[in-house]
């Protein structure tokens, strides 16, 4: 085989392999979009039922009772933290 004929098949075979290289480069390419536009889509969260706690289901008169009642143990633990006697 002859130095030009060994070129020339090398050539070939050469942009053969830059083919496959483009090809390959373009298909990693596609794959890093779709992956990119995998991780901006987010599941949305499931709305949960809303709760409804115990003092949402309280009557003003137990409001003003369990406050009145959280006064009352706010005052005894600041005599206690003073050391005055409680009542």
């Amino acid at each position: 085989m002859s130095l030009r004929a060994k070129v020339d098949d090398f050539c070939k075979s050469a942009t053969g392999f830059g083919k496959k290289i483009e090809t390959l480069e373009a298909e990693i390419k596609s794959l890093k979009e779709k992956l990119n536009a995998a991780k901006t889509v987010k599941a949305k969260p499931v709305a949960a039922a809303p709760k409804t706690t115990r003092r949402a289901k309280m009557t003003d008169e137990e409001k003003a009772q369990r406050k009145r009642e959280r006064a009352v143990v706010k005052a005894l633990e600041k005599r206690k933290t003073l050391g005055l006697p409680s009542v």
